[in-house]
């Protein structure tokens, strides 16, 4: 005699989860395949298929939002990096004759270099949604502003949208003493700048580690935030 399906209305239901739970239940065969535990098996690979599908639906957004804001902070390291480094090459002892009558031309060149590096780096701190980065990037702007007239009379400008411009033929004309002054010293404009451009890096390390303990599913993972701990000391 054909043994009664206590199944049979078990997982009867209405709507798509129970739809796909009667396809599956109708093409599983008799009570013996049930008993051998591969009903099991398939109900349990359904389900987690379809919280994977769930989950990919609500997060998706998330995870690529943070993704970028990652690689954003990527690239204000890297722009703060390029800036040291062009400010190096007017306040570092090694190139002092940069300042020296005859080397207008090398002159004139390290400082376009700083002077673009610096237009990079501020346009993307100031954007930046880290707090201490962007407000870096402000002060940076404002300890600008305070060599503005002495800038101006190398033949440096700050333009309405707060970027650099450099006058090559001004700068090549301004007394010597005064554009080391102002570019050539650790205590000069780009002494500071390169102080700040320091302080911005930094400061987009520490957010980049901080988005970085985030999962795939836009969740703190305890995992990463141990890494991120362990690496600041």
């Amino acid at each position: 005699m054909m043994a009664y399906n206590y199944f049979a209305g078990l997982f009867h239901s209405s709507g798509n989860n129970g739809t796909g739970l009667n396809t599956i239940y109708n093409n599983l065969g008799d009570y013996n395949t049930i008993k051998r535990g591969t009903y099991k098996k398939l109900l349990t690979a359904y389900y987690d298929k379809s919280a994977k599908t769930d989950t990919s639906k609500k997060t998706g957004k998330d995870t690529t939002k943070i993704e970028t804001d990652t690689q954003k902070y990527a690239t204000t390291q890297k722009y703060a990096d390029k800036l040291e480094k062009a400010a190096e090459k007017l306040v570092d002892r090694k190139n002092a004759d940069v300042f020296q009558e005859g080397k207008e031309d090398e002159l004139a060149s390290a400082t376009k270099e700083f002077v673009s590096s610096y237009n990079s780096l501020l346009e993307n701190a100031a954007a930046s949604k880290a707090t201490r980065v962007s407000d870096l990037a402000n002060r940076m702007e404002s300890n600008t502003r305070a060599y503005s007239k002495s800038l101006e009379k190398i033949g440096i400008k700050i333009e309405d949208d707060n970027t650099l411009t450099v006058d090559s033929e001004k700068l090549k004309s301004a007394d010597r003493a005064q554009v080391k002054k102002i570019l050539g010293s650790s205590s000069s404009f780009v002494g500071d700048t390169m102080r700040l451009s320091a302080q911005i890096g930094a400061a987009a390390t520490t957010a980049e580690k901080r988005s970085s303990m985030y999962d795939s599913a836009g969740a703190y993972s305890s995992n990463r935030l141990n890494s991120y701990f362990d690496s600041l000391f």
